[in-house]
This record gives C-alpha cells, sequence and structure tokens, in this order.
C-alpha cells in the first residue's frame, strides 16, 4: 500500500517550494522570486513522529505565464488535488487576502478533501495579520514563515492529526528509480507520458519546459518504478540564467540517484557532444543505462536495415557504452513503450543482482586462465579469490598479491569480461582489489 498524500497548492510566489523544501528537509525544489517558477508537481518525503507521507509541491494557480502554460499548470495542479488525502492551501500574509486566494478557496471547497488552511511568511507570527483570512471558510489559519521554520513544528502536528486515519502499511520493496536524461525538447517528458499513460508531466516544444528533476512513483504488477523526469541538460555556454543552471545540476544529480538512465536521443539530430558528457557521467556514477532513440516515427527509412545501421553508428559515437541495450520509440504513436518498460525492469532487476563466492570465483578463474595479465617489473598479478560486497551496481572484492599491479587495459579486460560471463548487458561492474592478508 502507498503513503498518504498531502498537496501543497496556492498562488504563485506565495512560498510553496520554499515549505516543501522545508518539510522534505532538502532542497529539492527550485526556489526563486520569477512566479511560475514551479510548472510540474514535485514529490518528497516526510516522515514525522513515525508518520511518514508524501508530499506534492505544485506550480502556481494564476501564475501569469503564457495562457497555453497556465493551462496545462491547472491541469497538474487537479490532478495533486485528486491524489492528495489532505491539502495544504498556502497564502502570503505580506499580500494579505486577495482575490486569487478567494478563487482557490472555492476551488478547494467543491472537492470536500480536508483542507488546512497556512498562511505563510509571517516572520513575527502577527495574529493580527491573519484575521482576514477567515473569511476563506476553510477553518483556523495556521501562520508559519516557511523560510525562516517559525511554527513549522505546529503544522506538523496538525497534519499527522488528519493523517492518522489514512496511515497505511509502507510499501517493503524498494522501487527501482529511473532518471530519464537527455538534451532538451529530446521528448523526455512525452515517453514518460507514454509509460504513464497520463499526462505527468508539461509537455511543450519550448526547450526548457522542465526546470525540476520530477519523481514519480508507477507501479507494473508488483515491481514498482520511481521515474525522475529531468530538465534537459545544455551545454554551459548555453547556461545563461540561473535557473538553468540548477536544472542542469539537479539533471546531474537525478544520474546519480538512478539505478537505470534511459540516455534519450532524437533520431533525426543524432548524438551531439553533450550527449556524450552524459554519457561519461553515467559511466562514472556505474549506474545501468539504455540508449532511447525516439522520434523514430520521424525518420525517412524505419526499416529493420536502417535500425541496424542507427545502432553502429551510436556504437561508434559512444564506444565505452556498446555494452548499453538501445531501443526505437516514438512518444506520440506509443512505439516500443511497451517493450521499453520490460527492459527497464529487466535491467533493474540486473542492477541489483547478487551472485554467489563459488559462481564468481569460477569466473574470475576462467577470465585469468584466458588471458594472463602482463608482468610489471619482474611481477605478475595474481588473483586469488573474490566475492561481491554491494549491489546497484554489482561491486566485487578481488584479493591479489599486489593492487598495483591491475593496468588500466587489464582492469578493462577483466570489467568485460566478469559482466558478459555474469550475462549483465547492461550494468556496470566496479571491481575493488585488496592485498590478501597473511
Amino acid at each position: 500500500m502507498n503513503k498518504p498524500v498531502v498537496a501543497i497548492v496556492g498562488r504563485p510566489n506565495v512560498g510553496k517550494s520554499t515549505l516543501f523544501n522545508r518539510l522534505i528537509q532538502q532542497k529539492k525544489a527550485i526556489v526563486d522570486a520569477t512566479p511560475g517558477v514551479t510548472r510540474d508537481r514535485n514529490y518528497g518525503n516526510v516522515d514525522w513522529e513515525g508518520i511518514e507521507w508524501t508530499l506534492i509541491d505544485t506550480g502556481g494557480i494564476g501564475s501569469p505565464l503564457e495562457e497555453k502554460f497556465q493551462t496545462l499548470i491547472k491541469k497538474q495542479v487537479d490532478v495533486a488535488i485528486g491524489e492528495a488525502d489532505l491539502i495544504l492551501f498556502l497564502c502570503d500574509a505580506k499580500d494579505g487576502l486577495i482575490w486569487q486566494d478567494t478563487t482557490i478557496s472555492h476551488l478547494l471547497l467543491k472537492t470536500q478533501k480536508n483542507t488546512l488552511l497556512v498562511i505563510n511568511k509571517l516572520d513575527n507570527l502577527n495574529e493580527v495579520l491573519l484575521a482576514d483570512f477567515y473569511r476563506l471558510g476553510l477553518g483556523e489559519p495556521i501562520p508559519i514563515s516557511a523560510l525562516h521554520g517559525k511554527n513549522i513544528n505546529t503544522l506538523l502536528d496538525k497534519i499527522i492529526t488528519y493523517l492518522l486515519p489514512y496511515q497505511r502499511e509502507v510499501e517493503k520493496t524498494q522501487p527501482v528509480s529511473v532518471a530519464i536524461i537527455g538534451k532538451p525538447n529530446v521528448g523526455k517528458s512525452s515517453i514518460l507520458n507514454a509509460i504513464l499513460g497520463q499526462e505527468r508531466a508539461i509537455v511543450d516544444d519550448v526547450p526548457g519546459t522542465t526546470r525540476d528533476a520530477i519523481d514519480t512513483l508507477f507501479k507494473k504488477g508488483n515491481i514498482p518504478f520511481l521515474f525522475i523526469d529531468t530538465a534537459g541538460i545544455r551545454k554551459k555556454s548555453k547556461v545563461r540564467q540561473e535557473l538553468e543552471y540548477y536544472s542542469v545540476v539537479r539533471a546531474i544529480k537525478s544520474i546519480r540517484r538512478a539505478d537505470v538512465v534511459l540516455l534519450v536521443i532524437d533520431a533525426i539530430e543524432g548524438i551531439s557532444t553533450q550527449d556524450k558528457k552524459i554519457t561519461t557521467e553515467m559511466e562514472s556514477v556505474g549506474c545501468s543505462g539504455i540508449i532511447v532513440i525516439n522520434k523514430w516515427d520521424l525518420a525517412t527509412d524505419k526499416t529493420r536495415p536502417k535500425m541496424d545501421e542507427y545502432k553502429k553508428y551510436v556504437q561508434k559515437k559512444i564506444p565505452y557504452l556498446s555494452h548499453l541495450p538501445s531501443i526505437f520509440t516514438s512518444a506520440i504513436t506509443r512505439q516500443g513503450i511497451s517493450k521499453l518498460l520490460m527492459l527497464i525492469e529487466q535491467v533493474g532487476q540486473e542492477h541489483k543482482k547478487w551472485f554467489s563466492t563459488s559462481t564468481l570465483n569460477k569466473i574470475i578463474n576462467l577470465t585469468y586462465a584466458q588471458s594472463n595479465p602482463p608482468s610489471l617489473k619482474g611481477k605478475t598479478l595474481k588473483i586469488y579469490y573474490a566475492t561481491q560486497i554491494a549491489t546497484s551496481p554489482p561491486t566485487f572484492i578481488l584479493f591479489v598479491n599486489h593492487p598495483g599491479l591491475v593496468s588500466p587495459a587489464y582492469l578493462r579486460y577483466l570489467q568485460t569480461q566478469i559482466r558478459q560471463r555474469l550475462d549483465l548487458k547492461a550494468t556496470p561492474i566496479h571491481l575493488k582489489f585488496k592485498k590478501r592478508p597473511h
């Protein structure tokens, strides 16, 4: 069963993302004075007094963005409200009660959902400024300062009194975390929406629509997935705005959180220098990966030979990740989407595999016998035995006569051979070397 859900709603720039970050105790949502910064729903986890729940940050209702964007944001807020067991309606004490607050309160009253009225930016907790907000008909206002942390504990205590009836058994199975990475406008959000079967992330043809890294829980059968939709990674020369800079940083952090990375490539534009930089980050972190060649419906030649040719092109461009599987998709026509989800499941399981010591040592002995390492200063590397010490990615420690005798070339040979013999097609492995104790 899932945890109870709490959604923060309100007009732009009242401090929703600041409160979100305060409650989850990390800087996950982008905070900026520019109205309309948060466009999608953003998810986080909160634990207070042993009660856990999922918190949703939403885009501002009534944001002075283009009408097209505002319609999309309103749709995301409606979905968040539909998911929520409790709503935190956030208002701004410094602005006082304005007509947008009244409009939103009418919307919330129609939902008949439990709602807490929270008044932010009350640094001195002046109750005189709260009087007007009683007119909204949502009960007693709770004064806070999200920025300075004032009265947050009172708010948390109030939240859990509402959530106790909703308390559910927490899912014990850890989800497979999947980061969707790529340049702007390659179709990352469209692929996520196609997998989920709903408009989870805002999709638009303007590059850079997704600014935050957005988490979405999804379940296929009994297997939970956590999808991380990210802002497109651009070249540094094009990262001019501070918001864009932080979006890039968070996209890279998403790679480090992931079990599986989907590197989305535009079939027409091909692989860029920036894509290569992303793959370098993937390789250094050790996450599993899938190359997703999207917009295949736009390719002029969509035959099997063309696909084989394109795969060779990908392998030539990023040879160090030639072991990764690739798949051709179209988020618009849903081509390859079902196969992609099956592949994610398979790769996610690979990433968390555990191997017996006996199996591992048989493979090490075969690999060593097939190609002995070259001598270094008259000494030859000897591998005595190996054992697995971690998963995600599979990590092995090899006890040797002298770790300094492992050359970079022989390390790559061992990694390639062990991964192939263990049938880890899409998952890197980490090898650590330690001198055998006497």
